[in-house]
């Protein structure tokens, strides 16, 4: 007041005022309410005009608690008044030294009085944006609003150097409010708007790509921990958070959030959780994260809700199954899954599925109006049987009627609990024991016991794209075991086909889950009846009974390179036997003979004759088949030996045979239905 009336007084004298054109005064530091003007500079000047200008200039500003981390220096304010213990600057400049780096020039104002102070930085152009701070004092509570637009994310990310490099593009824009009293926060809130933000951690573990986002925060303390409360809206690009993948292309989606910080704990207690997607899925969640380990969940229960699969599957599921076996599948119907997540791991799994669907693009596997509920543990101790039904199976061609499997599931390992029937082809598959084993970075081991009964040899032969075949197929499947990517079966596997047996014994295999499996098995035909084998096939009829054998059969890539096979009539067949002419010629084509001069005649005169034995034999080796017949003759060999009225012969004569032109010879004569006779 002195000082005022000081000035006052020198300035207006009558007596000296025409002396003067400008006074200036020096002060090393005025000090009010927690504020500390240093090296202070007050002029007025203007005298010869009506009203004078007080500047102030000041070298350093130094704000109170909790604001005296800002530094504040050269101050020019040109619209200051000072007195009745009150300091206003109303139109001012600052420069600001902070960790965006120096800031010249900025628009500043600010009141002090006996109560209360306040500050206002007002627009300043920072990190490619717009940044506007109100501070406020009273007594020893305070506030601090803030306003950003347009800043750009990137540039802010660089200021810490462990997520400059994640941040690709991204611009930012806020309003902060936040309040407290003395050194303590007392409550917080911000609004938040991200545009085309882009970014990857360097674990691959959070990305973003071309996000925009608006978000809502609100926290404040009690007692020892801070209660937050949350609202996001995604509405652009797409966020990935390990294992949670997020599309909002085609629909945005919203995160609600409520949880505490516990900072003496050093974790996250996740409250509440929502994320929704209308028309998508809504996933529910609650945990607790620990952030001293790059935040880690330490326990986690997450529900999942989606009314319409067929959106959900081709948004979220097709990434993770392109390049994998799976790739092409996509379902419809409705889904809810609970997860259990423990020390980053997840322990349990239910999902509950309802008129689902599933179709492949390959037309490898198809389920329609599929029901269950399927269990999945690491718990050693829990026992929770899981089941699934169909109205409709289909594996490749092969369709599976309406069934019901019911089976456990735990940490790597399946099991069925009770045998189980499939009707198949007017017959049925049924499965009396199965086992799955999977194991890190190998081919699973299982295990298979079942058995076919009298499923229709036309309609599977229809299904696979076979010839046409008659009768139906029956047999037993014994123990298949696949272990340590190698295939055997325990004993034999015997099918009841044509009238007659066909047994396959030590199977083995090795690489069968691979694109070059190995495969070595032997081969036993009983009493094949020839009329049923052949009377729908285009190589022509014959009547009669077959039995033979394939020894040491080795298959790569499922084409045969060794083995040794013969098939023919068996030793004391007394059935009817008949050979039509165009199984003869087909015959003669095949082994690569001739019929006699006497069978050529009466191939024109008859439809059929009788034989006394036929055969052929392969022995195969580096890509050439040794053929042998039924009987050796002077020249070549008997492929079938004729015998009674009419009676045919015919003869091979080349014993070796390349295997691709026999092949070849197969092809042709299963591709043409003529017949021509020489």
């Amino acid at each position: 007041m002195v000082l005022r009336n000081l000035i006052l007084l020198l300035f207006l004298s009558p007596s000296i005022s025409y002396a003067l054109d400008n006074v200036t005064f020096k002060l090393d530091r005025i000090e009010q309410q927690g504020w500390s003007l240093e090296g202070v500079t007050l002029s007025l000047s203007d005298f010869s005009e009506a009203a004078q200008q007080l500047k102030l200039t000041v070298q350093y500003l130094r704000l109170p608690a909790p604001y005296d981390q800002i530094k504040l220096f050269d101050l020019q304010c040109s619209d200051f008044s000072w007195g009745n213990d009150e300091i206003h600057c109303r139109k001012g400049q600052v420069a600001i030294q902070s960790v965006l780096g120096p800031l010249n020039a900025v628009r500043v104002s600010f009141d002090i009085d006996q109560h209360s102070s306040q500050i206002a930085l007002n627009d300043m152009a920072v990190v490619g944006g717009r940044l506007s701070v109100f501070a406020d004092i009273k007594e020893d509570h305070w506030s601090l609003k803030a306003k950003g637009t347009g800043l750009d994310i990137k540039t802010i990310a660089k200021l810490q150097p462990d997520a400059g490099s994640a941040i690709q593009s991204g611009t930012l824009s806020f309003e902060m409010k936040s309040s407290g009293q003395g050194g303590e926060i007392g409550a917080l809130s911000l609004n938040t708007a991200v545009d085309r933000l882009s970014a990857q951690s360097e674990d691959g573990r959070i990305a973003l790509e071309n996000l925009s986002l608006n978000m809502n925060i609100k926290a404040e303390p009690r007692g020892e921990e801070w209660l937050w409360l949350s609202q996001l809206n995604l509405t652009a690009g797409a966020l990935y958070f390990e294992p949670l993948y997020l599309a909002l292309s085609e629909q945005p989606a919203s995160v609600s959030a409520a949880g505490f910080w516990q900072e003496a704990k050093q974790q996250i207690l996740l409250d509440y959780l929502l994320i929704q997607q209308p028309g998508m899925a809504e996933l529910r969640a609650d945990a607790r994260i620990s952030y001293v380990n790059d935040g880690a969940i330490e326990l986690a229960q997450l529900f999942l809700s989606t009314h319409n699969l067929e959106n959900f599957s081709a948004i979220y599921l097709s990434p993770y199954l392109t390049g994998t076996a799976f790739e092409g599948l996509s379902l419809v119907g409705q889904l809810d899954a609970d997860v259990t997540v423990k020390n980053q791991s997840v322990e349990f799994v239910r999902v509950k599925s309802d008129s689902l669907g599933i179709d492949d693009a390959k037309q490898r596997f198809t389920i329609k109006q599929g029901h269950g509920t399927f269990h999945w543990t690491t718990r050693e101790e829990a026992h929770l049987p899981s089941w699934f039904s169909w109205d409709q199976l289909n594996i490749y061609r092969l369709p599976l009627g309406p069934a019901k499997l019911i089976f456990e599931a735990r940490t790597n390992a399946i099991e069925l609990l009770t045998k189980t029937r499939f009707p198949l082809l007017d017959g049925y598959l049924r499965i009396d024991k199965f086992k799955w084993l999977t194991k890190e970075d190998d081919e699973p081991d299982f295990y298979f016991e079942g058995s076919v009964r009298n499923v229709s040899l036309a309609q599977l032969s229809a299904a696979l794209d076979w010839p046409p075949l008659s009768g139906t197929l029956s047999g037993n499947i014994p123990g298949v075991d696949y272990k340590d990517g190698k295939l055997t079966v325990d004993g034999e596997l015997l099918i009841r086909v044509f009238d007659g047996e066909v047994r396959l014994k030590d199977l083995a295999a090795s690489g069968f889950l691979t694109d070059f499996p190995q495969v070595h098995a032997q081969l036993e035909f009983d009493q094949l009846d020839l009329g049923q084998l052949t009377q729908t096939f285009k190589t022509g009829m014959i009547e009669g009974r077959l039995s033979g054998f394939v020894r040491d059969l080795y298959l790569e890539n499922w084409k045969p390179v060794s083995f040794y096979a013969w098939l023919g009539t068996p030793e004391n067949d007394d059935s009817r036997r008949r050979i039509s002419q165009k199984a003869v010629e087909n015959l003669t084509s095949f082994g690569g003979g001739a019929t006699d001069i006497v069978s050529k005649t009466f191939l024109q005169l008859f439809e059929t004759f009788s034989y006394e034995k036929l055969g052929i034999g392969c022995y195969l080796a580096d890509g050439v088949c040794q053929v042998m017949g039924v009987e050796a003759a002077e020249q070549g060999y008997y492929i079938v030996k004729g015998g009674g009225l009419p009676r045919i012969d015919v003869m091979g004569y080349n014993p070796r045979i390349d295997w691709n032109v026999l092949l070849e010879r197969l092809q042709r004569i299963s591709a043409t239905d003529d017949v021509v006779i020489e």
